[in-house]
C-alpha cells in the first residue's frame, strides 16, 4: 500500500494512457464510416452543383409561370365573354341599385312603375299578339250584318241577285281579310267528313257574327297572348297597382329581373314566328308556329343554403316551375358566379316547330333545357274562340333554367337583394368598380404580383 500511495500520480497516469490509447484505437476503427459519409456528402454537393450550373430549375419555374398567366388571361376571357353577353340594362336609369331617400329618388320609383307597365305590355307587340274578340266586338260585327241585310233587302243587290252577306270584307273596323275571302277558312288534310264540314263552315259562317270576328282577330295577330289576370306572362303586383305609395326597391328589383327574362324568352318566341312569316304573302296565327303563349312563369332564386336534399318534394302543378335544386336533373343553385332561375312556358304550337323553338330559347344562351313534355289539342271546328289553323298543334310545357351571371347585374341590385342572397360588400364595390373601368389596371398589377408569388 505504501508503494501504490507512493507512485499513485505515475500509476494514474499510466492509466489514462492505457485509457487514450484504447479510445485511439476505436476512433480509428470508426474512420471508415466518417469517410463513407463524407464522400456521400460530396457527391450530392457535386450533383446540386451541377444542376444549378446547368440551369433546369430556372427555366422550369419561368414556363411554370407562363403556364399560369396564359391559364389566368384565358378564364378572364371567358368571364368578359359571359359579362358582355349577359349585359342587363335597367328599365329605368339611375334608379338602381339605390336613388336615395329624396323626392327624385320616390319620383324614380313612380316612373319605374309606368315603365315596368308600358314594358310588358310592349312583349304583346313584339309577339304581334292579340286575343279572341269581346262581346261588344262580336256585337259590333252583329249590328253590321243585321244593316247590312236590311240594305239589301231594301235596296237588291243591282243585279237582280242577292250578294253573298259579308262577301268581299268581314266585320266593321277590319284591317285584313274577311270571311268572304276563301283563304280565311284553310282547307284542312284530313278525312273527308272534316274536309266537308269545314266546306259548310265557310258557308255558315257569312252570317255568324261571332265566326266572322274570330276569323277575322285571327287574321290580323301573329299569335294569342294577353297581359289580363293570370294570362300570358308573370305580372307582378305592380302592374296593376295604383296604390299612392311608390312601390319599394325589393318589389322593384324582383320586377326588373322579371322584365329581364320575359324580354329574352318571348325575343325568342317572336324570332321562330318572324322566321316562318318572312315567307308568306299574309302570315297569320294559323300559318304561324306559336298560335298561343299560354303562360310564362318565373320562380324565385333558386337558392339552397345548407346542401340537404329537399323533403316532401313534389313536381309543381300547372304552369309553375319548379322552385328546389332538387326537383331538376341539373342540382343548380346560386353559385359564386351565376345565380339560377327556372322558368314554365306553356304554349300552343304546331308540333313540326318544337324541335326549331327549343334550339331559339337555349341556343347560344345561358339557359339549360330541363324537361319538355306536350298533349294534343283538339281543333275546334266551330271557329268560336281561338283558332289555331289547319295544322296539328299540341301543348307543349318546357321547363328551363337560366343563369344570370353576377358581373352583369350585380352592380345594379339593392342592398336588401344583396343580404338575401348572402353577397359581401366587398365582392359588390369590387364589381362596381369592374363596371366602372377603375379596377381594371389594379387587377392586372394584383394578378401579376400573385404571378410572382
Amino acid at each position: 500500500m505504501g508503494f501504490i500511495k507512493k507512485n499513485a500520480f505515475l500509476l494514474g497516469c499510466a492509466l489514462g494512457g492505457i485509457i487514450g490509447v484504447g479510445l485511439m484505437l476505436w476512433g480509428m476503427s470508426r474512420m471508415g464510416n466518417v469517410r463513407s459519409e463524407m464522400g456521400l456528402a460530396k457527391r450530392l454537393y457535386g450533383d446540386l452543383e451541377r444542376v444549378a450550373g446547368n440551369a433546369v430549375q430556372p427555366k422550369s419555374i419561368d414556363a411554370e409561370k407562363d403556364r399560369i398567366r396564359q391559364a389566368r388571361d384565358q378564364y378572364q376571357q371567358v368571364l368578359a365573354h359571359f359579362a358582355a353577353r349577359n349585359v342587363r340594362q335597367p328599365l329605368l336609369e339611375n334608379l338602381l341599385p339605390d336613388p336615395g331617400k329624396g323626392t327624385q329618388g320616390k319620383q324614380l320609383r313612380y316612373d319605374f312603375r309606368s315603365k315596368y307597365q308600358g314594358a310588358m305590355n310592349g312583349l304583346l307587340l313584339r309577339l304581334s299578339a292579340g286575343q279572341p274578340p269581346s262581346k261588344q266586338e262580336i256585337e259590333n260585327t252583329a249590328d253590321y250584318l243585321r244593316k247590312k241585310a236590311m240594305e239589301e233587302q231594301e235596296f237588291g243587290s243591282g243585279d237582280g241577285k242577292s250578294p253573298q252577306s259579308g262577301a268581299g270584307r268581314s266585320g266593321p273596323g277590319s284591317s285584313g281579310p274577311g270571311a268572304g275571302d276563301s283563304s280565311a277558312m284553310p282547307e284542312r288534310k284530313g278525312p273527308a267528313s272534316t274536309q266537308a264540314y269545314w266546306a259548310a263552315l265557310k258557308e255558315k259562317a257569312q252570317n255568324d257574327a261571332t265566326m266572322l270576328t274570330c276569323i277575322d282577330k285571327a287574321r290580323n295577330i301573329s299569335c294569342y297572348a294577353n297581359t289580363r289576370g293570370g294570362g300570358s306572362f308573370d305580372l307582378l303586383k305592380m302592374y296593376a297597382d295604383t296604390d299612392e305609395a311608390a312601390p319599394g326597391m325589393v318589389d322593384i328589383w324582383y320586377a326588373q329581373l322579371s322584365y329581364w327574362i320575359h324580354e329574352d324568352i318571348v325575343e325568342a318566341l317572336a324570332n321562330v314566328n318572324d322566321r316562318a312569316a318572312a315567307g308568306l304573302d299574309k302570315p297569320w296565327v294559323g300559318v304561324l308556329p306559336i298560335k298561343d303563349v299560354r303562360s310564362i312563369r318565373v320562380s324565385d332564386y333558386i337558392v339552397d343554403t345548407d346542401g340537404s336534399p329537399a323533403t316532401n318534394l313534389r313536381a309543381q302543378p300547372g304552369d309553375l316551375p319548379p322552385d328546389h335544386p332538387d326537383a331538376v336533373f341539373t342540382h343548380a343553385a346560386a353559385e359564386a358566379l351565376y345565380d339560377v332561375i327556372n322558368v314554365r312556358l306553356r304554349l300552343v304550337i304546331d308540333v313540326r316547330a318544337l324541335p326549331e323553338i327549343l334550339h331559339e330559347i337555349a341556343h347560344d344562351k345561358y339557359r339549360v333545357v330541363l324537361n319538355v313534355g306536350y298533349e294534343e289539342v283538339r281543333p275546334d271546328l266551330s271557329f268560336r274562340g281561338k283558332i289555331y289553323g289547319p295544322q296539328p298543334v299540341v301543348l307543349a310545357t318546357i321547363d328551363l333554367q337560366t343563369y344570370l351571371f353576377y358581373k352583369a347585374y350585380v352592380p345594379l341590385m339593392p342592398e336588401a337583394i344583396r343580404e338575401q342572397l348572402g353577397i359581401p360588400q366587398q365582392q359588390f364595390e369590387d364589381l362596381v368598380k369592374e363596371l366602372r373601368g377603375d379596377a381594371g389596371e389594379e387587377a392586372d398589377s394584383k394578378e401579376e404580383q400573385d404571378g410572382e408569388g
